[in-house]
């Protein structure tokens, strides 16, 4: 069985990607968690002190809910257990398992877990058209039932295409129309128009930026995407200094600006340098790194070998 260190526990947790989620879920919970999980008349929606330790592995975000039973005119409640994931994961069913028993002793509250997808890729087998399912986990012993695991996953691309989910969706999930089909570079405008322009209050709008700007670069690369969202309408903002803590939002400006200068390959390679290393020392995967720059995967490892200036 393989052991989970504190080391790698740290480095799972500091990603870029989980970073964000966990940045959006802590301002839109009770949004996320009515959206998501369909669930209708909820009356109260607090956060369970953000990430859980269950048995050495980390929950990414949990609520304590209360809403009306669709069965009945009581409220009941339950648990609601947001994880995130950028890619199938065929032990999910296991995993689960021990995060509902674990929350369940601990709270002494039924759990109901949602999985989000957050990818341009579909999970194998999803049904075209839909944008959730339900899964269930059996495990047999023998011929005989032992324990089962029901959770519900979530992949917004499959039931909505960028231009419809921009018009559609709740302000707090606009970003990820990023990650649709029809999302081409003319359409980043409207993206960023759409979030500017919604109901979501003023100082979480660049918040929203942010998440967008973050897939944005995964499929367009860094430097076209800041030719459209510009820095300063990022800026305050409590999440860019997360960025900027560790040197990423840095690079970013400083690739974007020497970019556009005539004769400044060196320096934008330098800037490319430095980042790549930073992005390497949270634990991001090479390939991830290419598609957030826009350089290949030869060339972000022939940057990583040379040390930053």
């Amino acid at each position: 069985m393989a052991v989970t260190t504190e080391a790698n526990k740290r480095q799972e947790e500091s990603t870029p990607f989980d970073e964000l989620m966990k940045h959006l879920a802590d301002h839109f919970g009770p949004q996320l968690v009515a959206y998501l999980g369909g669930i209708d008349g909820i009356e109260s929606c607090e956060s369970v002190g953000g990430e859980v330790e269950i048995t050495h592995r980390l929950t990414d975000r949990l609520f304590r809910v209360k809403a009306k039973s669709p069965e009945s005119q009581y409220s009941e409640e339950f648990l609601v257990h947001l994880e995130f994931e950028s890619s199938y994961n065929t032990r999910m069913g296991r995993r689960l398992g021990m995060y509902g028993w674990g929350l369940c002793e601990r709270e002494n509250l039924p759990v109901m877990h949602l999985v989000w997808y957050v990818s341009e890729q579909a999970p194998s087998y999803w049904p075209t058209g839909a944008w959730q399912r339900e899964r269930e986990e059996t495990m047999v012993v023998r011929g005989k039932h032992r324990a089962s695991v029901t959770w519900q996953e979530v992949w917004l691309p499959g039931g909505y295409k960028a231009h419809d989910f921009i018009k559609q969706a709740p302000p707090y999930l606009l970003p990820f129309a990023a990650l649709m089909q029809g999302m081409e570079r003319p359409f980043i405008k409207e993206l960023v128009g759409a979030i500017m322009e919604s109901s979501v209050p003023e100082e979480h709008k660049q918040d929203l930026l942010v998440v967008a700007a973050f897939f944005l670069a995964r499929m367009f690369g860094m430097q076209n995407v800041f030719e459209e969202v510009q820095m300063s309408m990022l800026e305050p903002n409590p999440f860019v200094e997360f960025f900027e803590q560790r040197g990423l939002q840095k690079g970013m400006q400083k690739g974007r600006e020497e970019g556009r200068e005539e004769g400044r390959e060196e320096g934008r390679e330098e800037a490319h340098k430095q980042m790549i290393h930073r992005l390497l020392e949270r634990g991001m995967p090479v390939q991830v790194i290419a598609d957030l720059i826009g350089l290949s995967v030869a060339d972000v490892e022939r940057l990583a070998q040379k040390d930053p200036a």
